[in-house]
């Protein structure tokens, strides 16, 4: 260990504050997700296997990115142990937490109108990215990145800000609940290939700068042997390589959803751009949907526990038109 660091102990390096204030979360979700205790209450259904995983390894990511060993790096020693936490917070953690959360758990939000307004506007993607881009923006500037660095609540006000903004760039992609879907694939690809650009924009001169880019670290203890222009440019670095790996998971898994209509049904090749997501219509096979009285069969890719309120659960077969239907495949309601 660098002698800078020898000072913190044990109890220094774990920092159980924000431990013991992940593991209050953690509890609480297995405790509503239980299968036998989800359905005691109204409209609840046991979380799946995947969604506690990954709503568990998002409060792992959180804990690293709010405390820990590399927080107390980040704090006050490295620069490339701030940007790691913003990576983990903003590209792992919060489309984890999306995975991981059941639909009827974010329901209330949509029932309350100003909840429901704000989320509709906030996850448009064109919105989110650029509320993501210009939180993520504000380190780059050295007055505003010391006053995050010197005052506890601005910091902590800070990465609760990115949290929430990068969960609205991730809803575009990995939306948990039928009201609000997903984009389209296509949008979705495109998506994730464009937000790599503004990233680019803000940490390609850091990298690329031979001086010292922040005054904060001009009198830091210098650990591991980093100079300081050698830890801006490894923690532009970090930032400009480690963002792809999540977003080219999210490429790839809309790519696949997008060539796979052969088995799963036909996409809309044209996405309704307007709202900024997409269209899902069925046309092979016999697979569940849902759809509103005498309206369209819309994003059916959600399990039945998924179901919106209001909503009827539908099979959908490729026998052929039926009467009246305008060429729409027959639907079969099940107990109708």
């Amino acid at each position: 260990m660098p002698g800078a660091l020898h000072h913190l102990g044990v109890m220094g390096w774990v920092e159980p504050a924000p431990l013991l204030v992940n593991i209050a979360p953690a509890l609480l979700y297995l405790a509503v997700t239980n299968g036998r205790f989800a359905r005691r209450l109204p409209g609840r259904r046991a979380g799946s296997a995947r969604q506690k995983v990954a709503f568990l390894a998002a409060l792992a990511c959180i804990y690293l990115s709010f405390g820990g060993p590399l927080d107390v790096l980040a704090d006050g020693y490295l620069y490339s142990a701030h940007m790691v936490q913003h990576l983990l917070e903003s590209f792992v953690a919060a489309p984890l937490l999306l995975v991981g959360t059941p639909a009827w758990l974010l329901r209330p939000l949509l029932r309350w109108h100003p909840t429901r307004v704000l989320l509709t506007a906030g996850t448009r993607p064109l919105v989110a990215q650029a509320a993501f881009t210009v939180v993520m923006a504000l380190v780059i500037m050295p007055p505003v990145y010391a006053w995050i660095e010197t005052d506890a609540i601005v910091h902590f006000a800070y990465h609760a800000l990115l949290l929430v903004t990068a969960l609205g760039y991730w809803w575009a992609i990995v939306s948990p609940v039928p009201e609000q879907p997903a984009a389209h694939p296509g949008l979705a690809m495109l998506y994730c290939t464009i937000i790599s650009l503004p990233m680019i924009g803000l940490f390609a001169p850091i990298l690329l700068d031979t001086r010292p880019y922040y005054p904060f670290y001009d009198h830091v203890p210098r650990v591991f042997g980093l100079t300081q222009v050698a830890d801006q440019q490894l923690g532009a670095a970090i930032m400009l390589v480690g963002m792809h790996l999540p977003t080219g998971i999210a490429f790839r898994t809309s790519f696949r959803r997008w060539t796979q209509t052969d088995k799963v049904g036909e996409i809309d090749p044209v996405p309704n751009i307007g709202d900024g997501r997409g269209f899902r219509r069925e046309t092979s096979g016999a697979r569940p949907g849902y759809r509103t009285s005498g309206g369209p069969v819309g994003m059916s890719s959600y399990g039945d526990d998924q179901c919106p309120e209001g909503l009827s659960p539908i099979v959908l077969h490729s026998d052929g038109p039926s009467p009246g239907t305008s060429g729409l495949p027959p639907t079969a309601i099940p107990g109708a």
